[in-house]
């Protein structure tokens, strides 16, 4: 699974979300690049992966939680990533 986090290995649903923002416009394009795991990952593998990330840690009312906290901006961004990738 391809997620985003600011430290080897680690995963962070906003740094995910502003990935998927950051790399949608170039879903179409054949670029590869090598993730944090030396994985060779296309864009478009590496969108999906994420948003399927974020699915999995969505609750089943579509909230995001951490420690039992509702996190508004969290889910916020999971939007936004989730309009990026249509476009």
């Amino acid at each position: 699974m391809v997620v985003f986090g600011l430290n080897k290995g680690g995963s962070d649903l906003d740094i995910t979300s502003m990935a998927i923002q950051a790399l949608a416009p170039y879903i179409d394009k054949k670029d590869v690049y090598t993730n944090a795991a030396g994985k060779s990952v296309d864009v478009k593998t590496a969108i999906d992966s994420a948003l399927t990330y974020l699915s999995e840690k969505q609750s089943d009312g579509g909230y995001f939680f951490l420690s039992r906290i509702t996190i508004a901006q969290t889910r916020a961004r999971r939007l936004f990533s989730h309009f990026a990738h249509l476009e």
